[in-house]
């Protein structure tokens, strides 16, 4: 049934949807090794972020807005189709609960972003996912993808 489809691409629980449901935030968060240093790119802020992560493996600024790929713009020209319903925001933004959590947990762990910037990353979700951004816990508990990791990679972490 697609209902079931759709709960389960948006868990990370099925490899029928596009790959970035079934590779999420939890897949990539479980599968490195605890302590290892995370660097983040927010593509909200990624000019800043990537000449950050430069400076902060001992290079210098490379990039400016001309010179970064832009191939993941938008090119929608009708703004109408971009809107959804509040109603639909909220259901998406429950659904995608356990991934805006570890999200949140990603961009604490970053090390190349100041708190300003993680502070920043929450204030703009917040407008997006109000209850989610500031919730600690989601209504769904984390689904197990020890198999997932050890099919795909070979190993967990846990």
């Amino acid at each position: 049934d697609c209902k079931a489809m759709a709960h389960a691409s948006v868990r990370g629980l099925s490899s029928r949807g596009p790959s970035h449901l079934f590779y999420n935030y939890q897949y990539y968060k479980e599968a490195i090794p605890e302590n290892a240093p995370i660097l983040v790119l927010r593509n909200e802020h990624l000019v800043g972020d990537w000449n950050e992560i430069e400076r902060y493996l001992g290079g210098s600024e490379v990039i400016d807005e001309r010179t970064i790929s832009q191939s993941n713009a938008n090119t929608w020209t009708n703004a109408d189709d971009l809107n959804i319903s509040d109603e639909s925001q909220n259901i998406l933004c429950k659904a995608l609960c356990n991934e805006i959590q570890i999200y949140k947990q990603i961009l604490q762990m970053a090390q190349n972003l100041e708190l300003s910037q993680v502070q920043e990353s929450l204030e703009e979700l917040k407008l997006k996912c109000p209850v989610e951004a500031v919730a600690e816990r989601c209504y769904e508990a984390l689904p197990d993808i020890t198999q997932k990791l050890k099919e795909n990679r070979g190993y967990t972490t846990k």
